[in-house]
């Protein structure tokens, strides 16, 4: 099973110091990685994460700042 544990937006589903968008501090206040990757060895399955690289949000961000 694969997790997106940070999007391209930014928000991480782990608790991080490099951003408060995380599930750790806005949400439920638990590291979701941790619960998913329990949950799937405790039924045998492989884990895998997709971590979408920052910049994504931040080239856009920075395109709109010069075209202004």
């Amino acid at each position: 099973m694969v997790l997106t544990a940070r999007h391209h937006d930014g928000f991480c589903l782990f608790r991080t110091e490099t951003t408060h968008r995380n599930a750790f501090e806005q949400g439920p206040k638990w590291d979701l990685v941790r619960l998913f990757v329990e949950a799937c060895r405790k039924h045998g399955l492989k884990v895998g994460f997709y971590f979408s690289p920052p910049g994504i949000q931040t080239a856009s961000t920075a395109e709109r700042s010069i075209s202004s």
